[in-house]
């Protein structure tokens, strides 16, 4: 009984690890200016699903709500779904065979939707199939679609194209609540768009999409494919890791003492426009006493920016345990000096997978991992009472 005790509390702080360095569930962009006599049909909403899979998701999952006063007032406009499944076959009939994702219809209290999902919404009364083969490249998988039946959505157009003040957005995605404004910055009409950076607040790209058809990925958020902090002896080592760039100008990055005030540490020049992946490097050499935060931002050369998702690192004087060799087939070693209880892999859809520590006190360890699927995960190293967190890319 205290075996069971012990590994259901480990497999629930693996789930509270992973939960805490994803990504927030949000809308991220909105389609606010429709094109053609009814607006309505043709706008739509882009969200991100977060850290945490949705299960049977029902209508209260993915819930958007627009007013003209604040987002506290806002009214839903996704209050009900339908299934339209001959529309989502017209969405896929337009992407090309090469293209690296697909569409696929949610069914309420039947589909999950895996964490790190993307979720288009659509008007029910939408009829003219909107050709998205401007995302493909992105590795996005499965990008699920729900249509919106709610009469407060309607045909002719809800969201407001050109406001003399604000106008506001609330998102609640899986119970996590975040508001949004949006104004008239544009300086065109029928396929104007805005755009979200991670925690809401005003929106950051307003852009435009010709014949309201994204002929691009710039209504999608901009991630990054790893963003780590490592503690050295008396240094952080941060890298991060992109899988494309586009008009890339360069990264600030940010430090703080406790994640609310930042000051600048550096700049890094980016690689302009490129599909290559690439990696970025940089050793803080002067980190805070305790717990150090970092953070991200991106400027393209327009001068639009993006922040991206905070990590931290809790400097003790010593190194941190190594695993190699990564990535990693079969079998993984990790050097540390203390003994490590137990090993928790967490893969991208959240599935923990969890390896008991060896018995002896050696400082190099041999773990067995070809029973994982290839993939990347978190690895947490349980160290006494230290947990390590590190990447890991599977093979």
């Amino acid at each position: 009984m205290k075996y069971w005790r012990r590994k259901v509390f480990a497999l629930m702080l693996c789930a509270l690890f992973y939960n805490l360095s994803a990504q927030q569930a949000q809308l991220i962009s909105a389609l606010i200016n429709g094109c053609g006599t009814s607006d309505g049909l043709s706008e739509f909403l882009v969200v991100y699903s977060g850290g945490t899979e949705i299960t049977n998701v029902q209508a209260s999952d993915i819930d958007i709500r627009y007013g003209t006063v604040n987002a506290a007032t806002a009214t839903g406009v996704t209050d009900s779904y339908v299934s339209n499944a001959s529309f989502i076959a017209s969405l896929n009939a337009l992407l090309p065979m090469s293209c690296d994702f697909s569409f696929e219809g949610v069914t309420l209290g039947v589909t999950d939707i895996p964490a790190g999902s993307h979720i288009l919404i659509l008007n029910d009364g939408v009829v003219t199939a909107i050709d998205f083969d401007g995302w493909c490249g992105q590795n996005l998988g499965t990008v699920y679609v729900m249509f919106s039946d709610d009469v407060t959505w309607t045909d002719a157009g809800t969201f407001a194209n050109g406001p003399s003040g604000n106008r506001f957005f609330r998102s609640v995605i899986n119970g996590t609540t975040t508001d949004f404004d949006y104004s008239d910055q544009w300086a065109t009409g029928d396929g104007n768009y805005a755009q979200w950076d991670d925690g809401g607040g005003t929106a950051v790209v307003y852009g435009n999409y010709s014949n309201c058809t994204p002929n691009d990925d710039s209504i999608l958020p901009v991630t990054l494919s790893s963003f780590t902090a490592t503690e050295g002896s008396s240094y952080v080592d941060i890298r991060w890791e992109t899988m494309d760039e586009v008009d890339n100008s360069h990264f600030t990055i940010f430090k703080s003492q406790d994640g609310h005030e930042w000051q600048v540490l550096d700049m890094v020049a980016g690689f302009g426009t490129t599909n290559e992946k690439r990696v970025y490097e940089y050793r803080d050499t002067n980190p805070f006493r305790g717990r150090s935060y970092y953070r991200l931002k991106q400027t393209d050369f327009s001068g639009i920016y993006e922040y991206f998702e905070i990590v931290s690192v809790q400097m003790t004087g010593e190194s941190p345990p190594q695993l190699f060799p990564n990535p990693v087939q079969d079998l993984l070693n990790i050097r540390y000096h203390q003994p490590i209880e137990k090993l928790c892999f967490i893969s991208k859809t959240g599935t923990v997978t969890t390896l008991p520590g060896p018995d002896s006190a050696a400082m190099l360890s041999t773990f067995d991992l070809s029973h994982l699927p290839p993939g990347v995960y978190t690895v947490l190293i349980y160290c006494g009472a230290r947990v390590f967190r590190k990447k890991l890319l599977k093979v």
